[in-house]
């Protein structure tokens, strides 16, 4: 009994020592997010900077360098947003998002149900945390990142979301039904 408690304790200490060690970077205006895009097997490098983070949430996005435009988050959808926007982005003047809708990243409420109930809703799909953390790390720059890791009930969709309450951005999203799938790859 006693050695089983001991085990028990080692075990909590080590997941506690993992998630101390997990790189929690500071976000705000100016953060860029690096992401490796793959669009049914086509890879493509994508660029998410915050521009400004007073009312409304405007995140600029480049993609290969080639082309970008910037999203407008609404504050009600920074606030209380229960979509994503899923359009292929268009280069051009700046897209204003419905009050329903944000870009890659999940509304404040959203991220607070997470927390509080362990799950949420978003594009009308129920997703769940797991925990298991050491399963499956989202590592940047071979150190794991502390990522919240959901799955979606009824597909196969899996998102990793930055555990930042002001800012959860997806770092990733893998087995989307929609094709699209992408991974952090840098942070700056």
């Amino acid at each position: 009994m006693l050695r089983n408690i001991l085990l028990l304790s080692l075990a909590a200490l080590g997941s506690a020592s993992a998630r101390a060690q997990a790189l929690t970077p500071a976000v705000g205006v100016g953060t860029t997010f690096s992401y490796n895009f793959e669009l049914h097997g086509q890879h493509a490098p994508f660029e998410l900077t915050i521009a400004n983070a007073t009312d409304t949430l405007k995140l600029k996005w480049r993609i290969r360098n080639l082309a970008g435009g910037v999203y407008a988050v609404s504050p009600a959808a920074w606030q209380r947003g229960t979509a994503l926007h899923v359009a292929q982005p268009l280069p051009g003047p700046p897209v204003r998002l419905p009050d329903s809708q944000t870009f890659m990243m999940l509304s404040k409420s959203a991220y607070a149900t997470l927390l509080a109930q362990r799950r949420f809703t978003y594009n009308n799909t129920v997703y769940e945390l797991r925990d298991d953390p050491g399963a499956h790390p989202l590592l940047l720059g071979g150190q794991p990142l502390d990522v919240l890791h959901v799955v979606a009930q009824g597909d196969l969709t899996e998102l990793w979301i930055l555990r930042n309450a002001a800012f959860p951005v997806i770092c990733q999203m893998a087995h989307s039904p929609l094709g699209v799938n992408y991974v952090l790859t840098n942070l700056k």
